[in-house]
């Protein structure tokens, strides 16, 4: 399986990892396996901005290299019982039909991915999967 290098998610609902408040309405594009805030789009994409800048500026003075935006978690979410969004992320994305991205650190996962951030972004249900192949090919 291959993830494209460039596709576009789009995550109805996610919380705010600094203040815990929920952010509606985020379409990020993924380039190369970062986050292009500059090419990214919705509602709530200005929030998310802020956050992001903030963490990218501590990771400079903590970090030799940067990988605030960089992808750091994949999942899909198979619980059919879960059926919507709460903005708790431990069960938002096990819902089923749907997948998550999240960006910044993947330290617990035993890679060295290291960030000051760690943000999940769970897709609606029923969307598009063609950022998923088994070929590469859209």
């Amino acid at each position: 399986m291959k993830i494209l290098a460039k596709e576009n998610i789009y995550c109805p609902l996610t919380t705010n990892p600094v203040n815990k408040k929920i952010i509606k309405d985020i379409f990020l594009r993924f380039e190369g396996g970062k986050v292009v805030l500059d090419k990214s789009s919705g509602s709530g994409l200005e929030d998310v901005k802020k956050v992001i800048e903030k963490m990218i500026d501590i990771d400079k003075k903590k970090y030799e290299v940067i990988r605030t935006t960089n992808v750091a978690e994949f999942g899909i979410g198979y619980n059919r019982v879960i059926d919507e969004a709460i903005g708790y992320i431990l069960t938002d994305e096990k819902i089923g039909g749907t997948a998550h991205v999240a960006i910044g650190n993947n330290n617990s996962y035993g890679v060295a991915l290291r960030s000051s951030l760690h943000w999940d972004f769970v897709t609606a249900k029923g969307v598009s999967n063609k950022g998923i192949s088994k070929d590469g090919k859209e």
